[in-house]
């Protein structure tokens, strides 16, 4: 939003594409990616969190929860059935290393050797992530 407020769209189904309502979650986002089970969220600072308790009866999850970025200025973020991207502001591409279905945080960062990335996409389908 112009606002920078992160907020979610509930009640989307196959025949209400649109949803039914708003619901504000957090102030001062700068970027988000969603998947089926995780929201994960940058704020002023770069500063990352995690969406505790999101599923599909559920998609407002229950609360935030901040994530160590390692002092890395991560920008952009993707994240898509486990797997989670993120662009540093130096151009830099990064993964969320040793996430598990009981640790969905991961424990730490590894910068990969990709240079000059402006965006970046974990697909799911095609089991491969674009860059920009």
């Amino acid at each position: 939003t112009t606002s920078h407020r992160a907020v979610v769209r509930i009640g989307i189904t196959a025949k209400k594409k649109q949803g039914t309502d708003w619901s504000e979650m957090m102030l001062e986002a700068q970027a988000v990616t969603v998947d089926e089970t995780s929201v994960w969220l940058i704020v002023a600072g770069y500063k990352l969190y995690y969406r505790e308790g999101v599923t599909m009866e559920d998609p407002q999850g229950e609360r935030w929860k901040p994530v160590s970025s390692q002092n890395l200025k991560i920008v952009k973020i993707s994240v898509n059935n486990g797997i989670v991207w993120g662009v540093l502001d130096s151009g830099k591409l990064v993964v969320r290393h040793g996430i598990t279905p009981t640790l969905p945080l991961g424990n730490s960062w590894h910068v990969m050797a990709v240079n000059n990335v402006k965006e970046c996409h974990v697909g799911r389908v095609l089991e491969c992530g674009w860059v920009v």
